[in-house]
């Protein structure tokens, strides 16, 4: 939601599913380089996509037939992915590879205990096997951790 960003601590509030289903918001921080283009998809949210007061989603799409943006679905965000990925020649990727993706970089310039916050996984043990890590960088990960 458009309430959840904090431009000046460079994070966001997620909304993430826990045990037994409840939904749980976490903070999830962004580069730099992420400020201007959230700031200026601010500028452009409400004069191109018109929404109505009561819409608080940060990311809008037109639906057929209506005036005002609505919060967009899983679908067409998934739908968006894979048209842009065709686009930079990556025809196989999805939502999930890439998420699959991020753990794997986050963990190699962090540590397994940021990435498993990041993703917000309960265990280290399910980061270990989302982000594809092998034993030698769990290994490396756990010593990093004992010498901090």
């Amino acid at each position: 939601n458009v309430d959840d960003i904090d431009l000046k601590k460079k994070l966001t509030y997620v909304y993430r599913k826990g045990k037994n289903d409840d939904t749980f918001k976490t903070p999830v921080y962004f580069r730099n380089e992420a400020i201007q283009a959230l700031s200026d998809y601010l500028t452009i949210r409400s004069t191109r996509y018109k929404p109505l007061k009561k819409e608080k989603a940060l990311f809008l799409a037109i639906a057929n037939g209506k005036k005002e943006g609505e919060r967009m679905t899983k679908r067409a965000i998934q739908e968006l992915v894979i048209k842009y990925a065709k686009r930079f020649g990556k025809p196989y990727l999805s939502v999930h590879k890439l998420r699959h993706s991020f753990a794997t970089d986050y963990y190699l310039q962090n540590d397994l205990y940021k990435t498993q916050e990041q993703l917000g996984h309960a265990s280290p043990e399910t980061t270990q096997i989302y982000a594809h890590l092998t034993d030698k960088t769990m290994s490396e990960a756990i010593d990093k951790r004992l010498e901090s």
